[in-house]
């Protein structure tokens, strides 16, 4: 089980890589 802070994080990441590319 991954801990939600972990989720986040890789979440927040991923936005903003997502945002950088649009």
């Amino acid at each position: 089980v991954l801990p939600s802070a972990a989720i986040s994080y890789f979440v927040y990441e991923f936005m903003k890589i997502v945002l950088k590319v649009e």
